[in-house]
C-alpha cells in the first residue's frame, strides 16, 4: 500500500482512538458505581460500544489489504488493539504519533484472564477435557431417580438447571438433594442454577377433554404382540405427569401382589385383564396384552379374592386444544376457558374460538394491526380489533391444514409496548427458595436496569448478595438495554452471566434477524468479559427423538463462542450429553471464542 494511503489509515485509527477517549470522559458517571475489580471491563465495554457507533467498514477493508487485523474479533481489548494496529501502520508510514504511543486499554492477555476468572466464579471450574461447560435442564424424574442424576454427572453435566415455571419447592428440593449426592459421590462441583418463571404471557386453561385413558400394546405388522401395554397404579391422589397412570385407593392398592390378575370390562364392554408385574413404593405396575379404554365407574376385580374396586375420579381428562387455520379468527380474552369455534350445519362460524391469557393486563396495551405469536412462533396472527376485555386476532401464518393451540403455550407481542417488567409475585416467592438453595438465579424476561436493581434488592433482603445472576436476553428491549444491564450487574461483586435465550428472542426480533442479533450479544458480552450461556433447542432433535439434525450439529460449533451451552430435558439426554461433550472436546482446537484456529489439517481415518 502506498504511503499516502497508509497515512489515511493512520489518520482514521487516531481519529477512532480520540473519539473513544473523549466519549469515555463524558460517560465517566456511568461506571462510577462499578466495583473496582470490574472497572477495567466496564471501561472496555464503553470503548467498544463507542467504536460500534462509528462506521469502520472502510478502515477494515484497508487493514485487510496490508495484512493487519481487521479488529472484528478485538471487542475484549478494543482500545489496546487500535493502538497496536495503529503502531504498526505508523511504522510502515514512517510517521510518529503521540496518540498511538500513549498507553491505555486492557491488554489481550489481561482480557482473557478476567473472562476466565469471571466464568469460574459464576459457573465453577471447567472440565479437564473441555473449556465450554454444559448446563442440563433436570426433568421431574430427577427428583425421584438418583441413578439418572448420577448418569448426568458422569456424562459431563457441569450445572443442573431447574425451571421454576414447573413443579414446586418440594420437587425442586429433591432434585437439588440428588444432585448434591451425585456431585459428592463423584467429587464434582455441580452448580445449581434455577430459572425464575418471569412475566411470561401464556395461553389460559382449555375446556376439559374427555376423561378416558386409552392404552395399547405394541404389535408387529401382522398384529402379533411385541410389548404389552403398561398401566401404573398410584396410591390416592399422588400426582404423576406420565399418561399411563391412574389413582387408586391405597388400602386396595396395598393388597396387590406380583402375579395378581385384575379383571374388568373396559368402556366398550370388552373383557380385559391386568397382570401385576411389580410392586414398589412408587406404585404398582401392571400390563395388558390388549387395547383398553378406561373411564371412571369401571369395576376392578381381583382373581385372588372377591374384593372389588370402582374407579372414582381416577382418570385424568385428555388435554384439549384448539385447531387454528389460516384466515380464521380467535378471541383473546381476560378470563374464561379456551373453547373451539362453533359452526352451523352449512359450515359457517356461529361463535369464534376463544382463549384466555395468563396476564390479562396486556389487553390494555395492545393495539390494532400489531402482530401476535402463539406457541413459540408456530402460529402468527394480527390484532384486528379490541375492546376493554378482549381483542380479536386473525391467523396469518400456521401449519398447513391447521395448528394445535393448547393451554400454557407462550404468547409473544413483539410490536406492543407492554408495561410489564420486573419480578412477578411468584418470582418473589420462588426467589426465597432459590436464595437458600441455589448457586445461580436465571432472571427470565429481564428488560431494564431497574428490573435488575429490583432483583438485587430482594437478594439483599434474603441475605444472598453473593448469589450468581444470569440475565436471560429474550426480548427486544433487553437486547437494546444490554450494555446498561451489564454495567448495572457490574456494580455488584457477585457473579454475572448472560443467557442467549434464542426461542423468545427470535420471535421478538424476527427470524430474519436472530443470526446477527445473537452475534451482537456475543460481542457485547465479550467486551464486558461476561460469560455467555448458549441456550434454546441445542441438539433438540437428538434429545427428544434420538437422532440429531445436520443444522443442530452446525449449531454446536456456534456454542464454542460461549462459555456454557444449555441442554433441555428429553428421553435421550444421556446420548445428547455424550455427543455434545465429544464435539466440544474435539472442536475446541478449531475455535476459541470468536477466533478460528488452524491446526495442521489431517485426513479422516
Amino acid at each position: 500500500m502506498k504511503r499516502d494511503k497508509l497515512l489515511i489509515v493512520n489518520e482514521k485509527i487516531r481519529g477512532l482512538i480520540k473519539t473513544i477517549e473523549q466519549e469515555a470522559v463524558l460517560e465517566d458517571d456511568v461506571v462510577k458505581d462499578v466495583v473496582l475489580e470490574k472497572r477495567q471491563s466496564a471501561f472496555n465495554l464503553q470503548h467498544y460500544m463507542t467504536f460500534r457507533k462509528l462506521e469502520v467498514s472502510e478502515l477494515q477493508k484497508m487493514l485487510s489489504k496490508i495484512g493487519l487485523s481487521r479488529l472484528s474479533h478485538a471487542e475484549n481489548h478494543i482500545l489496546h488493539a487500535l493502538r497496536q494496529v495503529g503502531s504498526i501502520v505508523d511504522s510502515m508510514s514512517r510517521k510518529s504519533s503521540n496518540v498511538l504511543r500513549k498507553k491505555g486499554g486492557i491488554s489481550t492477555s489481561r482480557a482473557k484472564k478476567i473472562l476466565t476468572r469471571n466464568t469460574k466464579n459464576l459457573l465453577g471450574r471447567k472440565s479437564k477435557e473441555k473449556r465450554v461447560r454444559i448446563m442440563v435442564t433436570l426433568p421431574r424424574k430427577a427428583a425421584f431417580d438418583q441413578f439418572l442424576v448420577e448418569e448426568l454427572v458422569l456424562h459431563g453435566m457441569n450445572s443442573a438447571r431447574i425451571n421454576c415455571a414447573h413443579d414446586d419447592a418440594s420437587i425442586w428440593k429433591k432434585m437439588i438433594e440428588k444432585t448434591h449426592n451425585a456431585a459428592s459421590k463423584y467429587k464434582k462441583n455441580i452448580k445449581i442454577s434455577m430459572d425464575l418463571a418471569g412475566p411470561k404471557i401464556r395461553t389460559g386453561e382449555m375446556f376439559e377433554g374427555s376423561r378416558v385413558l386409552k392404552l395399547s400394546p405394541k404389535t408387529d405388522d401382522f398384529g402379533n404382540l411385541i410389548e404389552p401395554a403398561q398401566l401404573i397404579l398410584l396410591a390416592g391422589k399422588e400426582d404423576s405427569i406420565a399418561k399411563n397412570t391412574i389413582s387408586i385407593d391405597s388400602d386396595w392398592l396395598n393388597k396387590l401382589q406380583v402375579n395378581d390378575k385384575i379383571r374388568f370390562k373396559d368402556a366398550r364392554g370388552k373383557s380385559r385383564q391386568l397382570e401385576v408385574i411389580n410392586v414398589s413404593n412408587n406404585g404398582v405396575t401392571t400390563t395388558c396384552k390388549k387395547t383398553i379404554f378406561l373411564v371412571d365407574g369401571i369395576t376392578f376385580s381381583k382373581h385372588s379374592d372377591s374384593s372389588d374396586y370402582v374407579l372414582n375420579n381416577a382418570i385424568k381428562p385428555i388435554e384439549s386444544y384448539l385447531i387454528l387455520k389460516m384466515g380464521e379468527e380467535i378471541v383473546v380474552q381476560k378470563s374464561g376457558v379456551g373453547t373451539p369455534a362453533q359452526y352451523s350445519a352449512d359450515g359457517s362460524i356461529i361463535e369464534k374460538a376463544k382463549i384466555a391469557c395468563s396476564m390479562p393486563e396486556i389487553i390494555d396495551y395492545v393495539k390494532q394491526n400489531e402482530r401476535i405469536f402463539f406457541n413459540d412462533g408456530k402460529i402468527e396472527g394480527i390484532i384486528v380489533s379490541k375492546n376493554p376485555n378482549s381483542f380479536l386476532v386473525r391467523i396469518t401464518k400456521c401449519k398447513l391444514g391447521g395448528a394445535k393451540l393448547r393451554s400454557d403455550k407462550g404468547i409473544n407481542l413483539p410490536d406492543s409496548e407492554l408495561k410489564i417488567n420486573g419480578l412477578t409475585p411468584k418470582d418473589i416467592e420462588d426467589l426465597k427458595f432459590i436464595a437458600a438453595n441455589a448457586d445461580i438465579v436465571n432472571f427470565s424476561f429481564v428488560n431494564t436496569p431497574a428490573d435488575l436493581v429490583q432483583l438485587y434488592d430482594y437478594l439483599d433482603r434474603y441475605n444472598k448478595a453473593n448469589l450468581g445472576v444470569v440475565l436471560k436476553i429474550e426480548t427486544k428491549k433487553a437486547f437494546n438495554n444490554l450494555p446498561m444491564l451489564l454495567l448495572t450487574g457490574m456494580t455488584r461483586e457477585s457473579g454475572l452471566g448472560i443467557m442467549i435465550a434464542r426461542g423468545d428472542l427470535a420471535i421478538e426480533v424476527g427470524w430474519q434477524n436472530i443470526g446477527h442479533i445473537q452475534s451482537e450479544i456475543l460481542r457485547i458480552c465479550n467486551a464486558a468479559h461476561v460469560p455467555i450461556i448458549w441456550a434454546t433447542q441445542v441438539l433438540e432433535s437428538l434429545t427428544k427423538k434420538g437422532i440429531p439434525s445436520r443444522s443442530e450439529m452446525t449449531d454446536i460449533s456456534q456454542s464454542l463462542k460461549a462459555e456454557c451451552v444449555m441442554l433441555n430435558k428429553g428421553p435421550f439426554i444421556l446420548e445428547t450429553l455424550e455427543l455434545l461433550k465429544c464435539v466440544l472436546k474435539n472442536d475446541e482446537i478449531f475455535q476459541h471464542k470468536s477466533e478460528s484456529l488452524l491446526p495442521a489439517m489431517a485426513k479422516l481415518d
